[in-house]
């Protein structure tokens, strides 16, 4: 039984006691998963459900740690960054824990990135490697040429002439002298050794970079409420590639606990993934409610259709209290789980879905939190507030922009989430709405003001807010008011077109563009968001009855 302690006098609420710090602080991430796999060295690790291919425990050992030993002999060095660009495949375990067993922080960015997303990601991380799929290779090879560094690219997939390939890197024996070595004078680490830079998922445009220590690493991807559903054997899944945390989770608790990951090359599908899950016994399965939705709308999902799967975690947003309520009743064996975090900080609540509780859930372990309100006093059980948490798992910095810290952490270490909630009688945590002004769309965060500045250069717009459409499946749908100059003349369409043209694909205006006579405001002359996010919600579903 899980539950939150309150301190009435402190005005805090803390999770029960945390245990998740098993490894030396000088050990590093990648070391300490290996020494993992290496206890049972027989049992099967992963499984690609695309050609039924697997690897042992000790396979994932071994060409680790060839992996390491060939990146050190061409130059990786600690503390030098090594990225991940590449979906799902049978060695990418391998060549994250070969990095990390070296020192060299890992960074996995999202396949579906563009030129714009890896210019920043790249001038902010400066990686010396780069291991990609062959479908990336001549966008890589652009960003690179821009920037003009000497990052290598080492490709997953068809071989490419004059570039490294990853059967270069799987070469060796385990027997050589250079790896004997490697295994019995591993690197050692420190508190301000970094293991990853993990990106967030762009409050400000952009990602920021999430700089972990390797202690960091392995207690923030231990989530114990994870860990102990999954037993020994137990076939689990997650779609996420090294981009996402779901997938380090992943990774961690299959070599704590000795399940077996199912694992494919392909984006999520409802069909695709009832196929795997039925062919392979699925025991576990982290997802986002988006994936949830999706499953739900599908013909093939009946209830009980499912029968072994006794575990459904969701990440990433909150579970809705209706769609957990309708996956319960076609999942009626298993668990349904919704994890509430943040990137910086970890898992800060976990809740196994009861139809009486429409809250958040209760704190994770090793997490304490209070609200505060504008003045930034502490509030009480059912007052409303930001919501602030401290954690054993909490992030070091931002990579290459130290001044962000300031923005997120208080002089006290408290991380403010921007997050409005409260705390209810029985230490339940509740979301009430977003402070700042970021627009979800699925997964992704829109800062609305790099959306307008785009809007704001048409010559015939004199006004414009950007707020979220609420949509179930997809969080927000970013939409823009607007307010026309005098006798200026501009269609949605352009307005549309104008966006699609200069921002990211989360950023474009799916939810449409909406013209204004004015914006109502404040009287300090502040836009009112809210005002205007309800109006808008209305003439789009007055829009959208219409057109069906």
């Amino acid at each position: 039984m899980y539950y939150t302690k309150y301190d009435s006098e402190a005005k805090v609420w803390e999770g029960p006691e945390d245990y998740r710090s098993f490894f030396h602080p000088s050990i590093s991430a990648g070391q300490a998963i290996l020494h993992l796999l290496s206890i049972k060295p027989d049992r099967v690790n992963l499984i690609s459900a695309d050609d039924g291919s697997s690897l042992t425990n000790a396979q994932v050992y071994a060409a680790a740690l060839k992996i390491a030993w060939n990146l050190r002999t061409r130059g990786c060095a600690k503390g030098d960054v090594v990225v991940f660009i590449m979906r799902n495949s049978l060695y990418v375990t391998s060549a994250i824990l070969g990095s990390l067993y070296i020192g060299a922080p890992i960074s996995g960015l999202d396949p579906a990135f563009s030129k714009k997303e890896l210019l920043h990601s790249f001038t902010m991380t400066k990686p010396k490697f780069v291991f990609c799929d062959d479908t990336e290779v001549n966008l890589i090879q652009d960003v690179i040429l821009e920037l003009g560094t000497d990052t290598q690219i080492i490709v997953v997939g068809k071989k490419i002439p004059e570039l490294l390939h990853l059967d270069d890197f799987l070469l060796g024996d385990l027997k050589d002298d250079g790896i004997q070595k490697l295994i019995f004078h591993p690197p050692r680490v420190s508190e301000a050794d970094v293991s990853a830079i993990v990106c967030t998922s762009g409050t400000t445009g952009f990602s920021k970079g999430i700089i972990m220590s390797h202690e960091v690493y392995l207690t923030t991807f231990n989530v114990p409420r994870i860990v102990d559903f999954i037993n020994e054997g137990d076939a689990f899944m997650s779609y996420s590639t090294a981009y996402w945390c779901t997938f380090h989770i992943a990774l961690l608790s299959g070599a704590l606990k000795g399940g077996v990951r199912i694992i494919t090359r392909d984006p999520f599908t409802p069909s695709g993934f009832l196929k795997i899950a039925k062919q392979y016994n699925l025991s576990y399965f982290m997802s986002t409610p988006i994936h949830a939705g999706l499953l739900l709308k599908h013909p093939d999902f009946q209830p009980n259709c499912l029968p072994n799967l006794k575990y459904y975690g969701c990440m990433g947003s909150a579970l809705s209290h209706a769609l957990a309520t309708d996956l319960q009743q076609h999942l009626p064996s298993a668990k349904i789980a919704n994890f509430y975090g943040m990137n910086e900080v970890g898992s800060i609540t976990t809740h196994v879905f009861d139809p009486a509780i429409t809250a958040l859930g209760v704190l994770t372990e090793g997490v304490t939190a209070m609200i505060l309100d504008e003045d930034g006093q502490r509030m009480d059980v059912g007052e409303q507030g930001e919501i602030c948490v401290k954690t054993i798992s909490q992030f070091t910095g931002y990579c290459g922009n130290p001044d962000a810290m300031k923005e997120v952490i208080d002089d006290d270490g408290w991380v403010h989430t921007g997050d409005v909630g409260f705390f209810d009688q029985d230490g339940y945590l509740h979301y009430v709405e977003r402070k700042k002004e970021s627009i979800k769309y699925k997964l992704y965060h829109v800062a609305p003001g790099d959306v307008e500045q785009v809007i704001e250069k048409h010559p015939a717009v004199f006004q414009v807010a950007l707020v979220g459409i609420p949509d179930p499946l997809c969080i927000d749908l970013p939409a823009a008011a607007v307010v026309k100059k005098d006798g200026c003349h501009v269609t949605e369409q352009e307005i549309i077109e104008l966006v699609d043209s200069n921002v990211m694909d989360a950023m474009r205006l799916r939810g449409g563009v909406f013209f204004m006579d004015n914006l109502p405001m404040t009287p300090s002359g502040k836009v009112k968001k809210n005002v205007i996010r309800n109006r808008v919600t209305e003439l789009y579903n007055e829009r959208k009855t219409t057109r069906n």
